[in-house]
C-alpha cells in the first residue's frame, strides 16, 4: 500500500509537472505574440513610408486616394499619378481608398490575450480531468484575468453593456468577447467546488468556442486580406517608382531599389506562412479545450488511466499550439 502511495504521488507530481510548464509556457508566449504584432506594425509604418516617399502625387497622409489601370499601359503611355487629388481619377483606371495607419491597438492585444486565456482554461480542465481533486484557482483566476484583459481592450466590461467598441471590432464580436469573460469569471468564483465548475462549463462552454472562432476568423479572413493588400500596394509603389526613375538613377540606386522590390515580395510570403501557422495555432487550443471539456463531463466513469491520457494529449495540444505561436518571431531572425 506504501508503495501504491509513493507511485501515485510521483504520477500526481509529473502531471501537476506538465501542467505547470504549459502555464508557464502560455505566460511567455503572450509576450512573444505581442512582440510579433508589434513587428507587424513596424512593417506596416514602413509601407506606409515606403508608398509615400515612392509616390510624389502622394500626400503625407495614412489615408491615401489611389488610382490604378484596369489593363496594362500600352508601350510608352505615361501612367497616371498613383494617388489622385480634386481633379479625380484617369478614365480607365478603378480607385481605391488606403488605410495605412495603425492597427487599433486594441485589435492585436486581444488576439494575444485571447489565446493565452484559453490555455489557461485549458490546463485547468486537463488537471480535473486527471485528478478531480485538482488545485485549478491558479488556472481559472488567470483565465479569468486575461479574458477579462481581452474585454478591456475591446471596451468591455463583463455583465455590462456598452455602446462602442471601437474601430476594429463590431457589436457582434463585443458579444462573444464579453459572454467569454462572464463565464471565465464564474468559474473563477467557483474554482474550489469541482461539481460547480463541471456544471458552469457543461452550460456555458460554448463561449470559449464562440471567442476561438471569433479570433479564427480574424486571422483567417480579415488579416491576410489586409496583408496581403498593404504588400500589393508596397510592390507596386516600388515598381512604379523603379520606371518611372530608372532612367535618372545611378545602377547602385537600381539596384538598391530592385532588392527592395523582391525583399517586399519575399516577406509577402513569411506572412502567408505566419498566418497559417497562427491558424493552425488556434485550431489546436479549439479541439483540445473541446476535448477536455468533454473528458471533464464524462471523465467521472472513466478509469485512471483513461483520465490520465486525456489530459496528457490534450496538454501537449495546447504545448504544440503555443509551440506554433512561438515560432512566429523566428522568421524575423
Amino acid at each position: 500500500m506504501l508503495a501504491l502511495a509513493i507511485t501515485g504521488c510521483a504520477e500526481n507530481a509529473v502531471r501537476l509537472d506538465h501542467a505547470h510548464a504549459v502555464s508557464e509556457k502560455a505566460d511567455l508566449t503572450s509576450r512573444q505574440l505581442r512582440d510579433y504584432y508589434a513587428d507587424v506594425e513596424a512593417r506596416r509604418r514602413e509601407t506606409a513610408a515606403i508608398v509615400v516617399a515612392s509616390e510624389p502625387s502622394c500626400p503625407p497622409a495614412a489615408r491615401l486616394r489611389v488610382q490604378m489601370p484596369r489593363q496594362e499601359a500600352a508601350a510608352g503611355t505615361p501612367l497616371a499619378p498613383f494617388c489622385y487629388g480634386r481633379e479625380g481619377p484617369r478614365l480607365g483606371y478603378d480607385t481605391y481608398l488606403l488605410d495605412l495607419g495603425p492597427t487599433p491597438q486594441t485589435a492585436r492585444e486581444a488576439r494575444a490575450a485571447l489565446v493565452t486565456a484559453v490555455v489557461d482554461y485549458g490546463v485547468a480542465l486537463a488537471k480535473i480531468v486527471a485528478d478531480p481533486n485538482a488545485d485549478v484557482e491558479g488556472e481559472l483566476a488567470r483565465f479569468a484575468e486575461r479574458a477579462d484583459r481581452v474585454g478591456s481592450f475591446v471596451g468591455l466590461v463583463a455583465g455590462k453593456d456598452v455602446p462602442s467598441l471601437g474601430d476594429a471590432i463590431d457589436s457582434g464580436k463585443g458579444k462573444a468577447i464579453r459572454d467569454l469573460a462572464v463565464f471565465a469569471e464564474k468559474l473563477a468564483h467557483e474554482a474550489r467546488q469541482v461539481a460547480d465548475v463541471r456544471a458552469i462549463v457543461a452550460a456555458e462552454g460554448v463561449n470559449v468556442d464562440n471567442a476561438l472562432a471569433l479570433i479564427l476568423t480574424d486571422i483567417e479572413v480579415r488579416r491576410p486580406n489586409e496583408t496581403a493588400s498593404l504588400q500589393l500596394d508596397q510592390a507596386a509603389a516600388l515598381r512604379n517608382a523603379y520606371l518611372r526613375e530608372r532612367e535618372r538613377m545611378s545602377f547602385s540606386e537600381r539596384r538598391q531599389l530592385m532588392r527592395m522590390i523582391l525583399d517586399t515580395e519575399a516577406d509577402g510570403a513569411v506572412q502567408a506562412q505566419q498566418e497559417a501557422a497562427l491558424a493552425r495555432a488556434v485550431q489546436e487550443t479549439q479541439e483540445a479545450q473541446l476535448a477536455l471539456r468533454q473528458a471533464l463531463l464524462d471523465s467521472r466513469h472513466w478509469s485512471k488511466e483513461m483520465r490520465d491520457k486525456a489530459a496528457a494529449e490534450n496538454l501537449d495540444r495546447l504545448t504544440r499550439a503555443l509551440g506554433l505561436i512561438a515560432g512566429l518571431g523566428r522568421a524575423f531572425i
